[in-house]
């Protein structure tokens, strides 16, 4: 049981962050014709509810620098830390 709640739980993590390494990479490349426009404002969609609390955070205490959006990097980051935490629990647990 905790060896099937782990690997959905992996799972699960894994495409979150593959889905913002390629929104991040489609940002890139969203001017470039209606396809990828399209699959870059998919991608946004998914990813918005992960990155714009964290977003929000980020401009609230003005640590916008360059342009730069740290906010996806930050979700990925808390992704792990969140997939780390849940397996280390259900081990403990069960």
């Amino acid at each position: 049981m905790d060896l099937v709640l782990i690997r959905a739980i992996t799972w699960f993590c894994s495409i979150l962050q593959m889905m913002l390494v390629v929104t991040a990479v489609l940002s890139w490349f969203a001017g470039t014709s209606e396809f990828m426009r399209g699959l870059y404002q998919m991608g946004t969609q998914l990813t918005s509810p992960l990155v714009d609390p964290i977003r929000k955070i980020l401009h609230k205490n003005g640590h916008v620098q360059m342009g730069l959006d740290w906010a996806p990097m930050i979700a990925f980051l808390l992704i792990r830390v969140f997939q780390v935490l849940a397996t280390r629990l259900i081990t403990n647990v069960f």
